[in-house]
């Protein structure tokens, strides 16, 4: 994770083959907390305002089928190719790979990466038909901020 971004603000890089977004975002909750939201599916789907619905298994080689609303009509069907607790989860799909990382940086504070590359010899093609994602990466971080946050208060 760097600190070339600024923190809670999607950005996008494209290339001719590839386009990643990525967000970093700071959250005043442990890695425990943040960790426990981002793989809970039950719970994803009461605070992540970017989704329609969310279901399957949110663990190493679990499969998952989201409903998004920047595509309503579509499922996503997503693998999770890695999950290292409290660190690392990477869902892989059709077109690419999204990787959340976390890390402690002080006491009770997590720093969360969130990066979306799609990718391809003829992603060219096919990259006008794909939206763009910052909007919904910005308040996908959002989201999880306020949810870990108010955690924090309510305890």
């Amino acid at each position: 994770m760097t600190n070339m971004y600024k923190n809670g603000v999607a950005q996008t890089i494209e290339n001719l083959f590839s386009r990643e977004t990525i967000i970093v975002i700071d959250i005043n909750a442990n890695i425990q907390d943040v960790w426990s939201l981002l793989t809970n599916v039950v719970k994803q789907n009461i605070w992540n305002s970017t989704l329609i619905a969310i279901e399957g298994e949110m663990m190493l080689g679990g499969k998952l089928k989201i409903r998004s609303k920047l595509a309503p009509n579509k499922v996503f069907k997503i693998k999770v190719s890695c999950f290292e607790p409290h660190s690392k989860m990477i869902w892989r799909g059709s077109n690419g790979n999204r990787i959340f990382t976390l890390k402690k940086i002080e006491h009770n504070w997590t720093k969360v990466a969130i990066s979306e590359k799609i990718s391809g010899l003829f992603y060219p093609l096919y990259k006008k038909h794909i939206p763009d994602f910052d909007d919904q990466f910005n308040q996908f971080a959002s989201d999880l901020k306020a949810e870990a946050e108010a955690q924090i208060i309510s305890d």
